[in-house]
């Protein structure tokens, strides 16, 4: 058992509303896109019993990463703990790996305790939501919770079917109230479809908001698409619609691309999907990558019902990424000020109310980049969409639940590689950052873990660093690096 506490309230970043003409614009768009696509409607009828949203009653959460595009869910992975973030006393945490170590940690530094926690096992095919309806002594143990609570809010890392099927057998099964902390599943599948969005940006914001991208339905037509971007870019990418972070992005040098012939070309680019997990699954997506890029910021985003305001802006960072196709290592809040940062927090609202109107509901990301325009100022294009928790969203939420909203003021997210850091055994973790640790109640400054360190298997560390301003925060930061990255 491991928890503790509702979450705080994230304190919004204060904008201008919506004006009524954009409203109307949005909402037109909307309605086209549901005449399209009867699904957006349709998918949100599964029991009279369930609904979207959150009851009063405990939380089931389900912290598996295996519905992600490309994500094999070979191994049972350590990073599925960012999720106690959402998590309660008597609340049910849903693991395909258990660390009492680790629950341990949570309790005595952060004051988190009180948690079910449940362990699955690693099946190669099947997701928890699918796992837990087919497990009878496990699904009846959920139903007692619910029975026992009153009602039951399901919390997943991506929702999708599976997760509103378990719902909707929940709520037969007990009958009592079910809800789902997400959007329907053909708006989820939609926004995380990066083809898709960029499509919905296109028609929203007009054609410059998006880098330029086309999709390719077979690999003759992407290397079409590489070569004449090529002549004008100097570096390409394809990418696998819907894939999580850089999972499924593969970067081309024009310069290579030059020098290499179209059947060459041809079995590198499927030689590279193949080694990410893709499958013949078409279209795909080919775009400019990384231009004149000066900053790589995320808008992180909670989307209410439509009855229940407008979205919410909780925080603007700045993504840290590695490697010639992107991969995150981290985040902090951005520096960003001025025309830049109000455009982007103005169009992402304007995007967050498309999705409203389209059933979103729950937290959401948007990526962007900045890049240099011919006149040397900056220039706002949207990449892509996270319909789902991630890797600044979690640990943002958690340092706004450990830490007073008007406290955490710095906030520093790493996922460093193994370059920079030695993963040690947590013991060995907590001796080296001792002092530097964050203890719930004793100061607001301090490294908090958001997942156990794992030196076999996911080769990588989760932390947050937290302090009153962001330059402190980035200190704090630099020094855990420092001792993570010594030899003993």
């Amino acid at each position: 058992m491991i928890g503790g506490g509702d979450l705080l309230p994230i304190l919004p970043i204060r904008m201008p509303p919506i004006t009524d003409g954009r409203r109307e614009q949005i909402r037109t768009l909307a309605k086209r896109y549901k005449r399209d696509e009867r699904a957006f409607v349709t998918c949100q009828s599964f029991h009279p019993l369930v609904k979207q949203g959150m009851n009063a009653g405990c939380k089931l959460i389900l912290a598996g990463q295996r519905e992600v595009a490309l994500f094999s869910g070979r191994e049972a992975r350590l990073i599925e703990y960012r999720m106690v973030a959402l998590a309660g006393a008597n609340d049910i945490l849903v693991l395909h790996r258990r660390d009492a170590d680790f629950e341990h940690y949570l309790s005595e530094y952060l004051g988190i305790s009180g948690i079910d926690c449940i362990e699955l096992p690693s099946l190669p095919l099947a997701c928890m939501a699918t796992q837990l309806r087919q497990d009878s002594q496990l699904f009846s143990h959920i139903c007692d919770a619910a029975s026992k609570a009153g009602s039951l809010t399901l919390h997943a890392y991506l929702t999708t079917g599976n997760v509103w099927r378990l719902a909707q057998a929940i709520a037969e099964a007990c009958e009592r109230p079910v809800s789902v902390c997400g959007p329907s599943s053909r708006i989820s599948r939609r926004v995380n479809d990066k083809l898709w969005f960029a499509d919905c940006l296109k028609n929203l914001l007009g054609p410059d908001s998006i880098p330029s991208s086309f999709a390719a339905y077979g690999p003759a037509a992407a290397v079409g698409h590489i070569r004449r971007l090529a002549r004008t870019s100097p570096r390409i990418i394809v990418k696998v619609p819907q894939s999580a972070g850089s999972m499924g992005n593969i970067a081309f040098d024009s310069e290579q691309i030059e020098a290499t012939d179209n059947a060459i070309l041809r079995q590198q680019m499927l030689d590279l999907l193949y080694s990410r997990g893709w499958r013949d699954a078409y279209p795909f997506l080919v775009g400019i990558w990384d231009c004149n890029v000066k900053s790589s910021p995320s808008v992180q985003m909670w989307i209410p019902g439509s009855d229940e305001g407008d979205p919410i802006i909780e925080g603007v960072f700045e993504q840290n990424v590695t490697g010639p196709s992107g991969t995150f290592i981290g985040a902090s809040k951005t520096e960003i000020t001025g025309e830049i940062r109000d455009r982007l927090i103005e169009e992402a609202q304007m995007i967050g109310f498309l999705f409203q109107e389209l059933g979103y509901f729950g937290q959401c990301s948007l990526d962007a980049i900045i890049s240099v325009d011919g006149e040397g100022g900056g220039k706002v294009q949207w990449i892509e969409c996270n319909g789902r928790w991630g890797g600044v969203s979690l640990p943002m939420t958690l340092a706004y639940r450990i830490l007073p909203v008007d406290e955490a003021g710095g906030m520093v997210v790493m996922q460093p590689t193994a370059a920079e850091v030695n993963v040690h055994p947590l013991e060995e973790t907590l001796s080296r950052l001792e002092d530097l640790l964050f203890r719930k109640g004793s100061s607001g400054k301090g490294i908090v873990l958001t997942s156990p360190p794992a030196p076999t298997g996911d080769q990588r560390m989760s932390m947050l660093a937290l302090a009153s301003e962001q330059i402190f925060a980035a200190e704090v930061a630099m020094k855990a690096i420092e001792r993570l990255g010594s030899q003993p």
